[in-house]
């Protein structure tokens, strides 16, 4: 399986003017992103994706698509002007083929949450749930978010042997997300609370087809947001272990 690596350049400024949201989206920079990206290319062509950098207006994402750079570009050609010029430069390269047994770092921010599924008495939390908080919902006891969210990460990165893992970060953040429903407000969209949570580590490729596909689609829940994109580079010496 091949596809391409992708890098953009996107003015944020830009963006904000140029798509049509409610304003609380438009102040969620991963809600903004992935309209801007959606509307640009005509559907949603580069995910999984993530914010690589911003320096000043300019945020650099990186993703993933089926579709080249220069196939991209003309997408982006027919775009409306103004989101059109909200893309400042595309640039991009097809991944080489993964063999068994190559090991690479790995570096991913993932959402890691669950959908929980009601119980017949009605007393079990459900809904989206963050695994942590799920694992304490189902009796575990002496646990800890890292050692849960590494599990959660490992169940989920298919094709490969994860020989190490650390999280780098946790935070909750305060997403938009729409909303639809009886219940949802007039402009469709609402705010919530998330687990955001970032590994690096080292694996080894057991399975090549089924580690591409896996990178290809991401890891975890709200890929459309800019979670869940695992970035692939060399293993460097004295790596984590």
């Amino acid at each position: 399986m091949t596809f391409w690596s992708i890098q953009i350049d996107v003015d944020v400024p830009a963006a904000a003017r140029a798509v049509s949201l409610p304003h609380d989206a438009k102040h969620d920079p991963s809600y903004l992103l992935k309209t801007v990206l959606t509307e640009a290319f005509a559907g949603p062509a580069v995910r999984p994706w993530t914010v690589h950098r911003q320096d000043g207006p300019i945020v650099t994402v990186l993703g993933y698509s089926d579709l080249s750079k220069n196939e991209l570009a003309e997408r982006a050609a027919l775009a409306l002007p103004a989101v059109r010029a909200a893309i400042t430069s595309i640039h991009g390269h097809l991944l080489p083929v993964m063999r068994e047994g190559q090991r690479y770092r790995f570096s991913v921010r993932l959402c890691p949450t669950l959908h929980v599924t009601p119980d017949p008495a009605g007393l079990r939390r459900h809904g989206e749930r963050d695994a942590f908080l799920a694992a304490i919902d189902r009796g575990e006891e002496g646990i800890l978010r890292e050692v849960i969210y590494t599990r959660y990460l490992v169940e989920r990165l298919k094709g490969a042997r994860v020989d190490a893992a650390r999280l780098t970060g946790f935070r909750l953040v305060e997403v938009t997300r729409p909303h639809r429903g009886s219940l949802a407000p007039a402009t469709g969209v609402a705010q919530r609370v998330l687990p955001e949570a970032e590994f690096l580590g080292v694996v080894t490729v057991m399975d090549s087809d089924v580690l591409a596909q896996t990178v290809r689609n991401g890891i975890g829940r709200h890929r459309a947001f800019g979670r869940g994109y695992v970035r692939l580079e060399p293993e460097r010496p004295r790596q984590l272990g």
